[in-house]
């Protein structure tokens, strides 16, 4: 994930066994060195995985909210203030999705009026979850 400062956020993918995720921040001032950059620790996500971490991630475009997508669900979380790992701790809150095979993706739209998820595969098809009202989270 790149937030509106053009800092990376790097997730671990494969946790299982009851494990957290765990998110590390690349800081912008790292982008085009050319040589190793130390990241600080990270936040673990508070989301329990038995199987798959997270597999995809996204910021919105106004930078207040995250949506993070495992296999079977997508969490939803809410910046309000742009701390991305003060609230990465907070309990997300579920959001649409109807599981795909292989989902491998998720990202907001262009204005975040919804997000959109696709597999992996010879030409998967292209969800769209329309946002529902103007509460954060709320799609339908």
């Amino acid at each position: 994930m790149v937030d509106n400062n053009e800092e990376l956020y790097i997730g671990t993918l494969y946790m299982g066994g009851g494990k957290h995720p765990k998110f590390v921040r690349l800081p912008s001032n790292a982008w085009g060195s050319h040589h190793r950059v130390q990241v600080d620790e990270g936040v673990f996500f508070n989301m329990t995985s038995w199987i798959v971490g997270h597999v995809g991630a996204d910021i919105s475009p106004i930078g207040r909210e995250v949506i993070v997508k495992t296999y079977l669900q997508i969490y939803y979380l809410y910046i309000p203030d742009g701390d991305y790992y003060a609230h990465m701790t907070s309990p997300p809150v579920l959001i649409l999705y109807d599981i795909e095979l292989q989902g491998e993706a998720v990202c907001f739209d262009s204005v975040g009026s919804g997000y959109y998820t696709v597999s992996e595969g010879t030409r998967p098809a292209l969800h769209y979850y329309r946002r529902s009202g103007n509460s954060p989270g709320i799609v339908g």
